[in-house]
């Protein structure tokens, strides 16, 4: 859902992008409605070349303040799994995901360790709302950074950086 709480949280995101890599980065958008619809078609182009994405169910607007994003079951997010059940397997197939998604030349654009859920077909992309479709070498540089970042505050070095290999 994309309410004042949504919309407040990426205008947080991109100064933040601002500050840290002292660049823009991705546009806030200005309508609710809209960052529902670019999340969807981040989300549907992505799975559209085999990246791994949750399943799209239902968007739309309820009022000016209020749009809706609905996804089909997306698993559990990477910090909220049981760390025992969090394999090897899954962060090599996550970096796959990811290769996969750059190979297309797209971004995430926020790409944290909660943003890789866990289903039963395996790691999956989520939160594509700040994604671009025309990404340049930075913003996917800006995903590896971010996504090996959290990943190390999750399992440790080791293991997220053999992962990457």
């Amino acid at each position: 859902m994309h309410g004042r709480d949504a919309f407040d949280s990426q205008l947080a995101a991109k100064v933040w992008h601002t500050l840290w890599y002292r660049e823009t980065g991705p546009a806030v958008s200005y309508s609710r409605l809209q960052a529902v619809e670019h999340e969807a078609l981040m989300t549907v182009v992505a799975n559209g070349v085999g990246v791994n994405v949750p399943r799209l169910a239902a968007l739309g607007a309820a009022s000016s303040e209020i749009a809706l994003i609905s996804f089909r079951e997306s698993g559990v997010a990477l910090p909220d799994l049981d760390p025992d059940k969090l394999t090897d397997d899954h962060l090599v197939e996550t970096w796959s995901q990811v290769r996969l998604l750059h190979d297309r030349s797209m971004s995430h654009g926020s790409l944290r360790a909660s943003a890789v859920h866990v289903s039963r077909d395996g790691p999956m992309i989520t939160d594509l709302a700040l994604g671009s479709l025309a990404a340049d070498e930075a913003d996917q540089g800006n995903d590896i950074v971010e996504l090996l970042f959290s990943l190390t505050a999750l399992v440790g070095e080791e293991r997220a950086f053999l992962a990457d290999s």
